[in-house]
């Protein structure tokens, strides 16, 4: 009786490993195509009220589409953003997104966080009103202005 539970226990290691080793091969293509669909490159620029880049952060875009997978771009000093969704800078797969504004991280004290320099407002995707459309081309956007 202990020797079948040894036996059926290596089964399921390996079947696990099998299947590993399955979903490994499955991340495996070239950048801008492969299981989840093609992604087209997005580039763009976040900008304060006064017109000055905001200078860090990060933006994300939240598909309307739950079938489509988000995107994300860390904000450069110049307020430049390049999108990845799966790896660095392959852009977002088309459709409809609504935007948000995440600030720098600023440390892990919550009480020492300042304020971003912008609305409140954009850094959550429902209330930011930002809403962004992915062509299946390479996208250069208008500067997204935090007014």
């Amino acid at each position: 009786m202990r020797r079948e539970t040894k036996k059926a226990s290596w089964r399921t290691v390996l079947g696990a490993g099998a299947a590993l080793g399955l979903l490994g091969l499955a991340g495996c293509s070239k950048a801008g195509s492969g299981s989840i669909g093609t992604t087209y490159e997005v580039k763009g620029q976040v900008l304060l009220a006064d017109g000055s880049p905001l200078k860090q952060g990060r933006v994300a875009f939240v598909p309307t589409d739950p079938a489509t997978v988000p995107a994300s771009g860390e904000i450069g000093p110049d307020g430049q953003f390049s999108l990845t969704t799966k790896t660095p800078d392959d852009g977002a797969l088309p459709g409809e997104y609504k935007v948000r504004i995440e600030p720098a991280a600023l440390g892990v004290d919550p009480k020492k966080a300042k304020k971003p320099p912008y609305p409140i407002k954009y850094i959550d995707e429902d209330s930011s009103t930002l809403v962004i459309t992915v062509r299946a081309e390479p996208n250069r956007l208008e500067p997204i202005r935090l007014k």
